[in-house]
């Protein structure tokens, strides 16, 4: 049996291309054991690397801030998301339909308005820029945490899913399958949004 990389529900005993996505179908061994490789810690390295580059450039700013004592834990924690929101909306960006086709498959607002999967990024950018420059207000902390909040709500559901879909939280470039880590780094991110709108 050929099935659907990114919809494991598309199945035929015949090779060709998914109705729903156009991705070309694989035999099921195949894509088991891909499954399998995904899991090792080589495949989370760019998750790894764009993380430790982020905290890397955080630290960096919160010791000159620091040194001129300006430094306080609400410019930290606001550069920390904006460096997260950036990266992460950026990446997104380089292959967008493929986001917004494999994003569809477990956001429970994407699932019903596919357009949204194509915002998504963007809207990612856009406070990652607020952020940056400073922008605050609560209108936009409790948007973000609103955003957030959905971001870990589907990820808890779709955990559990037999189909295996994949984690699109670095778009298409990262290549594991959704698992708690997923819900980490979203949880990481909605935990660290409250503690922002704690301190304003």
């Amino acid at each position: 049996m050929f099935t659907c990389p990114m919809h494991r529900e598309v199945r035929s005993p015949n090779p060709g291309s998914c109705p729903k996505c156009g991705m070309a179908l694989v035999p099921e061994e195949s894509l088991a054991q891909r499954v399998h490789a995904h899991t090792s810690l080589r495949a989370y390295m760019p998750l790894i690397a764009v993380t430790g580059v982020i905290l890397a450039a955080v630290a960096t700013v919160g010791i000159l801030d620091y040194t001129a004592g300006t430094w306080s834990p609400l410019h930290s924690a606001m550069h920390l998301m904006a460096g997260y929101f950036l990266a992460f909306g950026t990446f997104k960006l380089i292959d967008l339909p493929g986001f917004a086709s494999g994003f569809s498959s477990y956001d429970i607002i994407a699932a019903r308005v596919p357009a949204y999967g194509y915002l998504y990024p963007f809207i990612e950018i856009l406070f990652g820029l607020c952020m940056l420059a400073g922008v605050l207000s609560l209108p936009l902390l409790y948007a973000q945490l609103v955003f957030m909040g959905i971001a870990v709500l589907s990820v808890t559901l779709h955990l559990s899913d037999p189909n295996r879909v994949d984690c699109l939280c670095l778009g298409t470039v990262l290549k594991v399958p959704l698992t708690t880590i997923t819900l980490l780094e979203s949880s990481s991110m909605l935990a660290l949004t409250a503690y922002v709108l704690a301190l304003y």
